[in-house]
């Protein structure tokens, strides 16, 4: 999927077909859902490390830069939020 508003700001928006929710409410819920361990290892497996990953809150943003990571033993991905994504970039 292309966003016109995307290309015109000199980027391409990707969508991974593979990607799922972070996993926060699962984590969050007492006790933990029992296929929150499944979908927290397919969404870093949706992402390729090349680009950034923009996530549209800030508690994504924490759970996919710092839990995940620990939670799985994986190098952290560099993941922003929406907002603050676009202020860096200038807009």
């Amino acid at each position: 999927m292309r966003s016109d508003c995307s290309s015109a700001a000199g980027y391409e928006v990707e969508f991974p077909r593979r990607q799922v929710c972070c996993g926060t409410a699962g984590v969050q819920r007492r006790p933990p859902r029992g296929r929150a361990p499944r979908s927290r290892a397919a969404s870093c497996e949706a992402f390729a490390r090349d680009a950034p990953v923009i996530v549209p809150s800030g508690s994504c943003v924490t759970m996919r830069s710092h839990y995940l990571p620990e939670l799985l033993g994986v190098e952290p991905f560099e993941v922003w939020e929406l907002s603050a994504f676009l202020d860096a970039a200038g807009f």
